[in-house]
């Protein structure tokens, strides 16, 4: 199961579709933060290039609580949630670490 932040579809509204049920049968999910909610990804890159410091107003807390209550869905059934955020979703890199790369499964 993989649930994409698309430009225009909150993730809570993807959930919703399925019911709100992690149904497939390896207890794994997906979810990618690529861009900011309602923003095309062109949009995106524009606005954070050259991607050396931090962009205010492009990380949307309604995905982080998306996020939060859909992990923690997760967590009652037992199911292991791999996390993929884009820089640019969260407002871009710190400029310290440009190029860091994390990886969180809960």
């Amino acid at each position: 199961m993989i649930y994409n932040v698309v430009v225009f579809v909150a993730l809570r509204k993807q959930f919703a579709k399925v019911g709100a049920e992690f149904f497939n049968s390896g207890k794994q999910a997906v979810i990618r933060l690529i861009t900011p909610l309602r923003m095309s990804y062109e949009e995106s890159y524009a606005k954070a290039f050259p991607f050396d410091k931090m962009i205010s107003g492009m990380l949307h807390p309604e995905m982080i609580e998306d996020t939060a209550n859909i992990v923690n869905e997760a967590i009652k059934d037992k199911v292991q949630v791999n996390l993929i955020m884009n820089n640019r979703a969260g407002g871009n890199a710190p400029p310290d670490r440009p190029k860091d790369r994390r990886t969180a499964s809960f």
